[in-house]
């Protein structure tokens, strides 16, 4: 049995390894790459985390704000001095929040639905101020302090 052997006259034995080079510098390039992308990956999940709880923080201060709203003896207590209360932990993340509420005046009512000026004797505006402030504790360390002033048309004492 004969056996034929192919080959271009010239390139007999002239192979210097060039392709084993040019792969290990594509793998090279290619490394580096994996390597960047997951630093970026790595510092985009810190940017979207830390995100994360500052919006949950606000969201705590809020929360402690609408909490005093919708509790009208925090209100009335605080016209004798300024008022305190606390949340308990929200979601159960280490989020915790809570609120300071001031009596700042009360005077009569003034104004109305047409910008007129219109006078009620009989009731009074009383103004409050409302500092909420959320905290999420942790590694996250976020704080956030809101403030809202709040009006509420009450009777008048004469």
């Amino acid at each position: 049995m004969n056996t034929l052997f192919y080959s271009a006259p010239g390139f007999k034995n002239q192979q210097r390894g060039i392709v084993l080079a040019v792969c290990l510098v594509l793998l090279l390039v290619m490394t580096l790459l994996g390597v960047m992308s997951v630093g970026t990956a790595t510092s985009e999940q810190k940017v979207a985390n830390n995100y994360l709880f500052r919006n949950s923080s606000f969201q705590a201060a809020e929360s402690a704000i609408e909490n005093v709203i919708n509790t009208p003896s925090v209100l009335g207590a605080a016209i004798a001095g300024p008022v305190s209360t606390n949340l308990a932990t929200l979601g159960g993340y280490g989020v915790t929040s809570n609120s300071v509420t001031q009596f700042v005046a009360a005077g009569p009512p003034v104004g109305g639905p047409d910008g007129h000026a219109y006078s009620f004797d009989s009731f009074a505006a009383i103004h409050f101020t409302i500092t909420g402030t959320g905290v999420v504790g942790g590694v996250a360390n976020s704080q956030a302090v809101t403030s809202q002033g709040v009006f509420i048309i009450a009777p008048a004492v004469h």
